[in-house]
C-alpha cells in the first residue's frame, strides 16, 4: 500500500490575485524602468509575522521600506492588496508623491463603507484588532466601531445598545458560516428593523462555490482524507485561522508546515495507507515553493506508480 497525496487546486493566492499578478507584470516592468522608483510600505502589509513578509518581497525583487518616513526623496509608493494607512496615503498625495494602487476589490468595499458610514449606526466589524486592515483603517472607522472574532463576539457585543441599529461588516478571509452565526446571534439578541448585514466583502477564496472551503468539503467527503498539511508562514493569519476552524469542525487532522524540517520530522512509516491533502495558505510565503517541491519529491519516492493527481480535475 502507499501514501496518497491530493494537491488542492483552489488554494494559494485567490483567483483575483493570480489574475492581477499576470496582468501587472508589464506594469511592474514599466515601473522598474521608469525614472521614479516605487516602494512598498512594509508596515502596511505585515504585523507580527502576519501578512506579506519582507522576505517574500525581497525574493520577488520588490523594493520596500519599513515606513513612510523611510521613503527616499523622489520615490513613489506601490499600494498592495491590503491597502495602506488612510491618513498616510492622504499625506503622501498632498505632497505629490506618485502612488500606484492595486488594492483587493473586497478590501476596497470595506474602505468605501467606512468612508461613507451612516450616522446613527453601531458598526460591528468581523476582524482581528491586530490585523493589517484594522490598523490601516483605524483612522476611518466610525466612532465606537466594535471589532470582533468568531471566538469573542458574544462578549464584545455586550456593549451594543439594543435600541440602536447595527451595521455588520466582514473581513474578506472569514468563512461564510462564521458571519452567518454572528448575524443570527445579533438577530436573536439585538434585532432592529434597520439593521444592515454587509457580507459581500467576503472574497472568492472564502465564499462561493469556488472557495477553498467548498473544495475541502468535497475532497474530505469523496476521498476520506486522513489529514491536511497547510503550507504557511504563520498560524496567526486570519485565513489560516479560518482553515483551522473548518478542519476542527469536521474532525479533520491538520499539520502546519512552515519549513522543510517540519516534513523531515514526520515518521514516514506512519504515513502508509494514508491520504494526505496538501494546501497552500493564501498569504504569500517565500518558502512555499521549496516546501511544495520537497513534498512532491517525497510523493514520488513513496509512490512509484504516482498519486491521485487525476482527481484534481473532478474539482476544477
Amino acid at each position: 500500500m502507499s501514501t496518497k497525496f491530493y494537491y488542492f487546486t483552489r488554494d494559494g493566492r485567490c483567483k483575483w490575485a493570480k489574475e492581477q499578478i499576470a496582468r501587472q507584470i508589464p506594469k511592474a516592468l514599466m515601473m522598474k524602468l521608469s525614472k521614479t522608483p516605487y516602494y512598498v510600505i512594509a508596515d502596511w502589509n505585515s504585523i507580527d509575522g502576519k501578512g506579506i513578509q519582507k522576505e517574500y518581497l525581497s525574493k520577488m525583487g520588490i523594493p520596500y521600506v519599513n515606513s513612510v518616513e523611510e521613503l527616499p526623496e523622489g520615490a513613489g509608493v506601490a499600494v498592495s492588496a491590503y491597502d495602506g494607512d488612510h491618513q498616510e496615503i492622504k499625506y503622501l498625495r498632498e505632497k505629490g508623491v506618485p502612488i500606484y494602487e492595486q488594492v483587493c476589490p473586497w478590501i476596497k468595499k470595506l474602505r468605501d463603507i467606512f468612508l461613507n458610514n451612516i450616522e446613527g449606526y453601531q458598526y460591528v466589524f468581523l476582524c482581528e484588532e491586530d490585523h493589517m486592515i484594522a490598523v490601516n483603517y483605524r483612522n476611518i472607522f466610525p466612532e465606537g466601531t466594535i471589532l470582533i472574532t468568531p471566538d469573542n463576539y458574544r462578549e464584545k457585543l455586550d456593549r451594543l445598545n439594543p435600541n440602536q441599529p447595527i451595521f455588520f461588516i466582514v473581513y474578506a478571509a472569514f468563512r461564510v458560516k462564521d458571519s452567518q452565526r454572528i448575524i443570527q446571534y445579533i438577530k436573536d439578541n439585538y434585532n432592529h428593523p434597520n439593521n444592515i448585514y454587509h457580507t459581500d466583502t467576503i472574497c472568492q477564496w472564502s465564499g462561493g462555490k469556488n472557495s477553498i472551503f467548498d473544495e475541502v468539503s468535497k475532497v474530505y467527503r469523496n476521498m476520506n482524507l486522513d489529514e491536511v498539511w497547510v503550507i504557511t508562514s504563520s498560524e496567526k493569519n486570519t485565513s489560516v485561522k479560518s482553515l483551522i476552524r473548518e478542519f476542527t469542525e469536521v474532525g479533520l487532522k491538520y499539520r502546519l508546515v512552515k519549513t522543510i524540517d517540519d516534513i523531515e520530522q514526520i515518521d514516514k512509516n506512519a504515513l502508509q495507507d494514508k491520504t494526505i491533502g496538501i494546501l497552500r495558505a493564501p498569504n504569500p510565503y517565500y518558502l512555499e515553493e521549496n516546501i511544495l517541491s520537497h513534498i512532491k519529491n517525497m510523493d514520488k519516492k513513496l509512490n512509484h506508480k504516482g498519486t491521485l493527481q487525476f482527481l484534481k480535475r473532478i474539482f476544477q
